[in-house]
């Protein structure tokens, strides 16, 4: 799985006046259109030769971006085992000898870019929180603890109380049948607690950012009682599905109820971002991100998905801004255009140690994008 120091080391590439070509190529398991990926890259390809970002390079860029573009075809063709993984990640710029693969299991949206630097937006989203979390499972003999942990869906834990189900089977030791339901509702509570006691330890360790709950309605409001505080403000969501339930059965419940839960997950950081904003605490909108961003203030940034705004850039002082300025008010060399702001903004904060989180769309009334702050915001 990828890890985040990597991300961090793409934000780390030395910008110069050489274009970096970026890559996300996704594959289509299915047998039948096993090469439709590449169809795909073909496509992209073309249409990015046709744009007028491409056709504004200078002649020996345009150069190398051509050859990245063979580059990367060919490694494609070639070198992309399609049966391991489900995406490829490809950084190129062949005039300085720049390459750079990343190989998935999770499904990203193909795209090719061309900046001064790589492209990292979509990689970012992989880190995103509401990709953390964990599913438990229980009734009341058993318990299945999984997690989502960035895209890649693992069972942890199983827990399987033998005691419960001989005494569903015809009597313990000659107990009589009272005995036998006192018993039985003791090992059940056991039961509960073993698995209560299990996902605090791994929430302790892992610290998800929410957590949903399955299994039959009776047995999982029993179950919650036992669960730890910490844990119980950690729910988002419930799923009726049993715990021995085949785990694609588990992933088509969870996906029922994840926008649901993702959702209450967001108006919690929602909530918080209003009671900063009263406290100067945190800023909203792309001309105070961009101040804040500068002044190194960003703790958290919130981003709404496929959120883009066009502006200007000085790869020299890495000024930005959303006016259409021609020339850097800072070191007074030549602007460029892009077409994607926020993406700037990322390499900024992501090299500031700031979180990322994309948000769905509760946060339109805060100019789709925002952030908690590490000291109080200072109008210039």
């Amino acid at each position: 799985m990828i890890e985040k120091s990597m991300v961090a080391e793409l934000t780390n590439y030395k910008e110069g006046t050489n274009p970096v070509t970026s890559a996300y190529i996704t594959v289509d398991n299915n047998v039948e259109n096993r090469d439709k990926h590449i169809i795909e890259l073909k496509k992209m390809i073309q249409y990015k030769k046709g744009t007028s970002y491409f056709k504004e390079l200078e002649e020996n860029n345009q150069t190398s971006v051509l050859k990245d573009f063979d580059k990367i075809l060919d490694w494609v063709k070639n070198n992309f085992d399609t049966k391991e993984y489900n995406s490829a990640i490809i950084f190129s710029s062949e005039r300085t000898g720049y390459w750079k693969t990343i190989v998935l299991k999770q499904k990203l949206d193909n795209q090719i870019e061309i900046h001064s630097k790589p492209y990292i937006r979509p990689l970012t989203t992989l880190f995103d929180d509401y990709r953390k979390y964990a599913v438990v499972l229980v009734d009341k003999a058993k318990g299945r603890i999984f997690e989502s942990n960035y895209g890649d869906f693992s069972e942890l834990s199983k827990i399987q109380d033998e005691d419960i189900e001989d005494l569903k089977t015809g009597g313990f030791q000659g107990m009589d049948e009272r005995k036998i339901e006192r018993n039985n509702h003791k090992y059940i509570i056991e039961n509960y607690k073993k698995i209560a006691e299990e996902i605090f330890k791994i929430d302790q360790k892992k610290n998800y950012n929410w957590i949903i709950i399955g299994g039959r309605k009776e047995s999982t409001a029993e179950f919650e009682k036992y669960l730890h505080n910490y844990v119980k403000n950690k729910i988002s969501g419930h799923i009726i599905v049993q715990p021995d339930a085949n785990i694609n059965k588990v992933l088509d419940e969870i996906k029922k109820t994840e926008q649901e839960a993702r959702m209450a997950f967001e108006r919690k950081y929602l909530e918080l971002l209003n009671q900063k904003r009263q406290k100067q605490m945190a800023a909203e909108g792309i001309d105070e991100i961009i101040q804040a961003a500068k002044a190194q203030q960003i703790d958290t940034l919130f981003v709404k998905e496929n959120f883009k705004i066009k502006g200007r850039y000085c790869r020299h002082d890495h000024f930005i801004t959303d006016e259409m300025l021609d020339t850097c008010p800072e070191c007074g060399s030549q602007l460029e255009r892009t077409d994607d702001l926020i993406e700037h903004i990322l390499h900024m904060t992501v090299n500031q140690s700031s979180k990322i989180k994309y948000v769905n769309g509760i946060f339109d009334e805060h100019g789709k994008i925002a952030a908690y702050l590490r000291y109080p915001l200072i109008s210039q």
